[in-house]
Order: C-alpha cells, then structure tokens, then sequence
C-alpha cells in the first residue's frame, strides 16, 4: 500500500496541472470579453493576460480559493 503523503502530493500535483490547463482555455475568453466591450486594447489584454493567467502564483492562489 502506497504511504498517505505520496498519494496527497501527487494529488496535488495533478491539481495543479489541471489548473493550469485550465488557464489555457480561459484566457482566450477573458480576452474576448474585454476587447469586446473596449475596455482594454487587444495588446493589453494579452499582455494582462499573459502576466496574470499564466504564472504559477495564480495557479497557486485559485487553487488556495
């Protein structure tokens, strides 16, 4: 039987990836919506996106919240 803590850490694990992947998809939408409504320009969504979807401290705090 495998110890407790490996199966926790590689649930975790498979948490986090899933979330990340998950940023993928949503960043197209996000986009989307605020260039629609004019609120941003095409290049600062991308650039707001790519800042705030893709690092691993947002990965880290969605899956905290």
């Amino acid at each position: 039987m495998p110890d407790g803590s490996f199966l926790l850490i590689a649930a975790l694990v498979l948490v986090l990836a899933a979330e990340f992947v998950n940023g993928w998809t949503d960043a197209p939408n996000a986009i989307a919506t605020v260039v629609s409504t004019r609120v941003l320009s095409p290049s600062q969504a991308v650039l707001m996106t790519a800042v705030l979807n893709r690092t691993v401290i947002s990965v880290a705090l969605r899956t905290l919240w």
